[in-house]
Formats: structure tokens, sequence, C-alpha cells
């Protein structure tokens, strides 16, 4: 006869076996209990009691919740796997308590890992242990009320116009260069700086509209059935509510941002600082024979012309690339069942008389080709490729190294740099707010006592002078 008893307001499920009393788990009520022993005692209790489940079980549980936004969910178990899963993988999660995330927190101090990032793992493991609650593997999440250590703030750099300018000299595109001269004088986050399109922009009214955001999640976090699957990236509003942030630009910067989109023949629909924009592409050597069929180097790389690849990876803009990647594209869109293909008998005959005529005047007419690659002829398809975080990083830091400015500013502190000085110069609070999109004046005033303390800091050098 299976039963139920009740410890510390939940209840362990019991049932007979053999002569001998088992238990099945615990759980938040007493009709559950039962419910369990009586399937135990008729055989049909094949599922895994939920406390008998491990930290990896609920860690495989949290990769796929549906509920908690994507990129959130990304740095959820990025942060699980590198600095919990380790120690507390194996283990029950009924078997760990508060101690344990107290201890596994004060370990990872010790071994120098930042405060920020200790109380975001702190996070991550509330909402993994908030799943196993609400499964009544657990009565109460242990990382409530765990108080983290709050050190004293390492000093607070801001970014100087004259390093900042320092840093532009040694970017390497104009694109690359535009787009840090938009970060710090629109106070933009990354992500919503690399989806804006050229429609986003009311030149007319010096205005830009933040209506989305990108984010670089990786093909495995990607939610299936969605335009976005297949992809790396995950495009969303740049808002919870959906509405659309306006940033007013100062006239230089609208100039400077109308002559970037008339030389780079940017439609409406076309990213602004697309990942061919901002890198630094090498030039590709002028043949001196015929192209055809000829390959060709950029440092390490060979390339074949009349090849897809040649014009996507070694951006050849010849007319006989062009012909091969539009074949490419024409069998691509056949087999998806898209559109009116054209016959590869009709696109090979194509291609030989376009190889013909190339081959008459091959040097001069490669050689012009590559030129408006750099300009006009950029592809639609090139421009909607988003300019992944790690290879701006890798561009901004290069910059920095070849300034000698000192430190190493991130991106994000271009958005620190905005908001000071604006602060700094009389700009009313609640107006920094709404440009930079925080959702809670209490974030903005934050800027506020950076202020404070620097000017505190100012009248200390200043004094000196009186001693």
């Amino acid at each position: 006869m299976a039963y139920a008893i009740k410890r510390k307001g939940r209840f362990t499920a019991y049932y007979r076996q053999d002569g001998k009393v088992k238990s099945v788990g615990t759980y938040s009520s007493r009709a559950k209990a039962l419910n369990a022993g009586l399937l135990a005692e008729e055989g049909e209790f094949n599922l895994m009691p939920e406390n008998q489940k491990t930290f990896n079980d609920y860690l495989a549980k949290l990769s796929a919740a549906n509920d908690i936004r994507v990129i959130t969910r990304k740095n959820y178990i990025t942060l699980l796997k590198k600095y919990a899963q380790p120690s507390l993988g194996s283990r029950r999660i009924s078997a760990i308590t508060k101690k344990d995330i107290k201890n596994l927190l004060d370990n990872l101090a010790t071994k120098g890992i930042s405060p920020s990032t200790i109380s975001h793992l702190k996070t991550s493991l509330g909402s993994l242990f908030r799943l196993a609650v609400d499964d009544d593997a657990i009565a109460t999440n242990p990382t409530h009320r765990i108080k983290l250590s709050t050190p004293k703030p390492d000093p607070t750099y801001t970014l100087e116009p004259k390093d900042f300018q320092a840093i532009l000299k040694n970017l390497p595109t104009d694109g690359s260069v535009l787009l840090a001269q938009f970060l710090i004088a629109s106070g933009c986050r990354y992500g919503e700086a690399t989806e804006l399109r050229v429609k986003d922009f009311n030149f007319q009214s010096k205005e830009v509209y933040v209506r989305r955001t990108v984010s670089d999640v990786g093909y495995a976090y990607l939610p299936a059935g969605t335009k976005s699957e297949g992809t790396r990236f995950l495009i969303v509003p740049a808002t919870k509510n959906g509405n659309k942030r306006t940033v007013v630009l100062s006239s230089a910067l609208v100039t400077e941002i109308k002559k970037f989109v008339r030389a780079k023949a940017l439609a409406k629909e076309d990213l602004l600082f697309s990942k061919h924009l901002v890198e630094k592409r090498s030039k590709i050597e002028s043949p001196t024979t015929s192209v055809v069929g000829k390959p060709y180097t950029i440092g390490s790389r060979t390339f074949q012309h009349a090849t897809a690849y040649s014009y996507n990876v070694g951006g050849c803009r010849c007319q006989v690339c062009k012909e091969a990647v539009r074949e490419y594209r024409n069998h691509y869109r056949k087999d998806k069942g898209k559109g009116k293909v054209e016959s590869l008998s009709k696109s090979l005959s194509k291609r030989e008389s376009l190889s013909k005529s190339h081959s008459r005047s091959d040097s001069e007419s490669h050689s012009r080709s590559l030129s408006r690659s750099n300009s006009k002829s950029l592809s639609k398809s090139l421009s909607e490729s988003h300019l992944p975080r790690d290879k701006w990083r890798a561009i901004w830091n290069e910059a920095i190294n070849k300034s000698g400015i000192g430190w190493y500013p991130t991106t994000h502190d271009l958005r620190h740099a905005n908001a000071t000085q604006l602060l700094k110069n009389g700009v009313d609070v609640h107006e920094v707010k709404e440009r930079l999109g925080h959702q809670s004046i209490v974030t903005t005033e934050r800027y506020l006592h950076r202020i404070r303390h620097q000017q505190s800091n100012a009248a200390e050098v200043v004094n000196d002078y009186l001693e």
C-alpha cells in the first residue's frame, strides 16, 4: 500500500516491494506523492524522480527553455558550463546546498574572477535552480539570500577626445572610422548600430530610428522554425515594448553618413555597417594574362576565376565570376523550389561567351571591375552580412595598439563616454535616459555619480596648491 509522510512542508512517497519499503521521491503535495507511490506499486513508474536528477540534467533543461530570451539563455549556459559544471555537474540537484553555492562563488573570487562575472553566475544558477523548484525536485532555491561581497570598484576612465582621435587614425577603413564615430556620437549599443539600415535614417531631420538589435548567438541557440534559423545572428526589437527610439545626430555626422551611403551605392534595405564595409579587404593583383581559369592570390590564399568562391571570398567582381555566382544561386533556388531558374545549358553558354569577350582585354577590364567592387558594385547579398562582435573587437584593439594611448577602452566605453559628456555639459538626465534607451532612470544616474566622483578628485588635486 502506497503512503506519504510529510517532512518540512514536503511529502515523501513510499511503497512496498518484496517485503521492503522503498521511496519514490519527495513532492510538494500529498496527492502527487501518493500518485507516484501507486504507480511504483503497479510497476508503471519508470521516470527518474525529479530529486534524483543531476545538475547536468537541469543544465540541459535550461538550454531548451523557451521562456528565456535567446541571448540571455546563451549567456547563462556559457557561464554555468565554464564555472559551475566542473564541480556541480554530476551532483544530484537535491543534494546541492546554499553552502555549496556560496563556497563556489567565494572560490571564484579568490581566483581573481571579476565581481560582475560572479554576480552574473549567481543569476544563472538562480534560473537553473528555479526549474528544479518548479519540478518539485527541491523546496527552495539555494541561491536566494546569498550576499556577494562588493569590493571597492576600480577607477573608471573616460575616453578623452584626443585618445579617440588617435584610435580613429589607425582604423583600417572608412567604414570602421564611421562606425566608431557613430557609436560615440549616438550612444547606441553595438548590436543596435550594426543592425541599422539606410532606411532607418532621416537625413532631413538628422534623426536615426533605433528599431532592432542583432545578437551573435551562434547556430546552436537560435530557435527552430524562425527566419534566423541557419544563421548565427538573431534580430530582435531594440526595446521590450517594440517601440522605436529616436536619436538626433549632429549635422557633421549626418553629412559623413550621406557621403558614405552614396560612395557605397547602398539601397534602403542595406546594412550601413556590414562586415564587408568595415573590415579591411586585401587588394587583388590584376592579372597580365587571360583571367579565365587562371588562379590569383591574396596573401596566402589562392583563388580560381569563374568560381563562386572567387566572388564570395576572394572579392572578385569580373563578369565571369559574377556569372558563376548567378549559376550557383539559380541551382540553389531550384533545390529550394524558389522562383524561375535559368537552365544550366543556357547559363554555361552565357559563361562561355562572357569568357571569350572577357579574354580580349582581360587586364584592363579586370582592374576596372575590381575598382568598381570597392564602391558601387557591392551586391545586396554581401551588404546583408552582419559584422561579428569578435571581428570588430580585433579591428578596434589593433587600432588601440597602434595609437599607444596606454589603456584599452572597450566598444561599450564609447557609449559611456557619450553619456558622461552629455551630463557634463548640462543635458537633462531624463533626456539622456531616452537617448540611450535606458529602462530605468537609476541606470542613467550612475553616470552622474561618476561625474561627481571625478569632480571630487579634481577638488583634491587643486587643494594641493593650498598646502
